[in-house]
């Protein structure tokens, strides 16, 4: 094994000089082809959207002069710092001598580096102001502004349909499968069972071979059945009106609610005792025994 000596010297990393050396008019042409790159693909966004909206090629031209206008414009930057809890005043101090509002002030003097300050709505010259006067260790992140959108946003008013993709959805789904197979339950509340029974008979069909197919059929042809038929409904629901199922409902349902509630008040209601009295003994077996014993 390896002493913790020769562990330490197998560790080491030497960076070696590459010789590359980025002058400034790379690094310029770089920023502009990245800036560039990202104003095309807002671009590409737009059209799309207006493709989306059906508008016309002269609005489209008009959105997009705007949202050149837009990029062009300074960003906005909500500043988030983090320091140690020592260097409180000094932040404090720094930023209160540079006139710059700080909305959050937070710290726990007894972690390092836990203190926090939040500023809102500053402007590139803050942001480079805040970077040069905050003490060495503090953490500077700032997060840019969302800008206004171009095309109006419409908000629609259909509801999106919940996707079966989900796992939970899905695992819900197969639990009701094992249980109505097993016949743990017979129905589910708020749940259709129409899916997983087509599916089964599907499943079904597809197993049967082909002779016994043609069998079926012609059995169904000699007994007169073209067609499977569907019973008729002969519910408490056939042939009334919207209104009269609603009241035929409401009244089931109240039946239904007085049938439990007097079924918990039976369970709940304490026992009576009824007094019995003792029951005499048969005399029978004496009179048969004096009666043989007289005939002897």
């Amino acid at each position: 094994m390896a002493t913790p000596q020769e562990k330490e010297t197998t560790q080491q990393v030497y960076k070696t000089p590459t010789g590359k050396v980025v002058t400034l008019e790379e690094k310029k042409k770089r920023r502009e082809a990245r800036e560039q790159e990202y104003q095309n693909f807002r671009i590409n966004a737009l059209r799309r959207r207006a493709k989306r909206k059906k508008m016309s090629e002269e609005d489209t031209n008009k959105a997009i002069e705007a949202l050149k206008k837009q990029l062009d414009t300074p960003n906005n930057y909500n500043i988030l710092l983090f320091f140690n809890p020592n260097n409180a005043n000094l932040v404090k101090e720094a930023l209160s001598k540079e006139g710059i509002i700080w909305k959050i002030m937070g710290y726990n003097p007894r972690k390092e580096s836990d203190g926090y300050m939040y500023i809102v709505d500053a402007d590139q010259e803050v942001l480079t102001t805040i970077r040069e006067i905050v003490p060495p260790g503090t953490k500077v992140h700032p997060y840019v502004k969302k800008k206004p959108s171009i095309l109006p946003i419409t908000v629609s008013d259909k509801k999106k349909k919940p996707s079966n993709n989900n796992k939970n959805v899905a695992a819900k789904a197969k639990k009701l499968r094992k249980d109505i197979k097993s016949r743990k339950i017979k129905t589910v509340p708020n749940e259709s069972l129409k899916g997983p029974m087509c599916f089964r008979k599907r499943v079904n069909e597809m197993r049967k071979s082909k002779a016994q197919r043609t069998r079926e059929k012609e059995e169904r042809k000699a007994n007169g059945i073209t067609y499977r038929t569907r019973k008729a409904y002969t519910g408490p629901f056939a042939g009334k009106t919207a209104i009269e199922k609603k009241k035929i409902s409401a009244n089931m349902k109240a039946h239904a609610r007085s049938v439990k509630e007097s079924r918990i008040a039976l369970k709940k209601q304490t026992g009576t005792t009824v007094p019995l009295t003792s029951k005499k003994g048969s005399t029978g077996s004496e009179k048969a025994s004096t009666t043989i014993k007289q005939a002897a």
